[in-house]
């Protein structure tokens, strides 16, 4: 697990820095869209997607670019969610960002990392067979995550509840991988295994939740983003 998990307020420091304009006047550019590529799961330009090839039932919806369909993508993991790969959880966050559902993009990314956290911290993925796993999940990880993250921060209390819920969703819906007898477990109880990395995930919340009860971190972190007009280029 310490390999793949990153605090959560080293996360939201991502993407800060402001664009020096012509002239040496500041311009900040408004940060609308995800535009990532990650071969060969996911790319998107501008706002829209160029291929989606993540999970079949739902490909075809998300590259029809438009909030119906993306619901109905959602509905369709909510309804089954046990075998739904974090790759897939950070592609429905990544549309759901360019498609104006920025708080959902939130949850849906969170729920994506934790999961391959949870996944990653069970089973040995140091082999060959997990190399284009481990190095997709990363990609989405830092890629999404240097947008999604500071869009998350501009509301605190609100980052802090749909972290929450993003635990208890990957808590509430193990990955079925997790058990299957195709991977090999770094310990031989897979189940207590799974229970231990959601009790330190739900560990880091509260110490996030903590962190930030202090008004004077606080002030200090909300200062930092008004240095680097943060909110400027992330917030509504």
């Amino acid at each position: 697990m310490k390999k793949f998990r990153s605090l959560l307020l080293c996360a939201a420091a991502a993407a800060t820095l402001s664009a020096q304009g012509e002239g040496g006047e500041d311009k900040v550019e408004k940060i609308t869209s995800i535009d990532i590529y990650i071969s060969p799961f996911y790319s998107a330009k501008e706002g829209k997607p160029e291929y989606v090839h993540v999970y079949e039932p739902i490909d075809d919806l998300l590259m029809k670019n438009d909030v119906p369909s993306l619901k109905k993508a959602i509905k369709i993991i909510e309804d089954a969610p046990d075998m739904v790969a974090p790759t897939t959880l950070m592609t429905v966050a990544a549309r759901a960002y360019d498609l104006g559902l920025k708080d959902d993009a939130v949850f849906w990314f969170y729920a994506g990392k934790y999961r391959f956290i949870s996944f990653a911290s069970v089973i040995d993925v140091s082999g060959a067979m997990f190399m284009e796993t481990v190095e997709a999940n990363s990609a989405f990880m830092h890629l999404a995550g240097d947008v999604i993250n500071p869009y998350a921060f501009c509301d605190i209390d609100k980052q802090q509840i749909i972290v929450e819920k993003a635990v208890d969703w990957v808590k509430d819906h193990p990955y079925k991988a997790i058990f299957s007898d195709k991977f090999p477990p770094m310990a031989s109880d897979r189940k207590a295994a799974l229970k231990e990395v959601i009790e330190k995930l739900k560990a880091d919340q509260q110490k996030q939740k903590q962190y930030f009860a202090d008004p004077k971190n606080r002030a200090d972190y909300i200062a930092e983003r008004k240095k680097y007009r943060t909110d400027e280029r992330f917030c509504d």
